[in-house]
């Protein structure tokens, strides 16, 4: 478990979150199969066989398919699609939110194959925890950023930032358009939730406060700064290469 350590205490991610705010199940099979391999044939036969559609050799990085294949062959549902064809592009949209949002790795843009057997059966689908898996992928990825030659992160960090939000009101944005009859505002508690998952009460556009203007652009508040705060004003807004021993960025 990531445990996220503040002056006042402890907290970090619970399957409670993963059940509100994502509304993913946590009670149920474990999200878990064999290893597939990199035998091309057979992750191709199983591509045909669930997804109706072959992808080739350069569609795969070892055994996980590339997300590109799946967003330029399944863009667009056909009109006259048959129950069959709909069934396939239902597995294909649930891979692309297995590797694009739930349990993405660092590259995000591919996916296990080893999910896609599990979406055979889709009176099955939502016996899985596909909640704990989630969970699961945060707390690993979030251990292995803790290593000192870590540079990238990876994982479900929409969650983890919607997490923040919603624990840390001091950091939440605030939402622009009106709120429903009933409901406080972002930060002050809701009595009154949009239908759905929680999480789904971010997706609104937001008051981005951000402050665009240099400091003291008044004369006024530009006295009131020290001399050695000011000396080299004249350059303040200069273009030119920052040099940092060996290094020009």
């Amino acid at each position: 478990m990531r445990i996220f350590h503040f002056p006042v205490g402890e907290s970090t991610v619970t399957l409670q979150d993963m059940a509100i705010l994502f509304g993913l199940p946590v009670d149920g099979h474990t999200v878990t199969g064999k290893d597939l391999g990199n035998k091309l044939d057979d992750l191709i036969a199983l591509c045909v066989e669930l997804l109706g559609a072959a992808p080739t050799q350069e569609d795969f990085i070892g055994s996980s398919l590339k997300l590109k294949w799946i967003s330029e062959h399944f863009r667009h549902l056909p009109h006259d699609a048959s129950d069959e064809t709909v069934h396939h592009y239902a597995r294909t949209y649930i891979m692309w939110l297995i590797g694009g949002v739930l349990v993405p790795d660092k590259s995000q843009n591919i996916v296990k194959m080893m999910f896609l057997p599990l979406l055979r059966d889709f009176d099955r689908i939502q016996e899985y925890s596909w909640g704990g898996a989630t969970l699961a992928c945060l707390y690993r990825m979030l251990c292995r950023a803790t290593k000192a030659d870590t540079k990238e992160i990876a994982g479900p960090l929409v969650l983890l930032q919607v997490w923040a939000w919603e624990r840390l009101s001091r950091i939440a944005p605030s939402r622009k358009s009106n709120i429903a009859a009933g409901e406080r505002a972002i930060g002050e508690g809701d009595q009154l939730l949009p239908h759905g998952l929680r999480a789904c009460r971010w997706r609104v556009p937001f008051s981005h406060e951000f402050i665009w203007e240099p400091y003291g652009m008044e004369d006024d508040i530009m006295t009131s700064f020290p001399s050695y705060c000011t000396v080299g004003r004249d350059i303040w807004m200069a273009q030119v290469p920052l040099i940092c021993f060996d290094i020009i960025d």
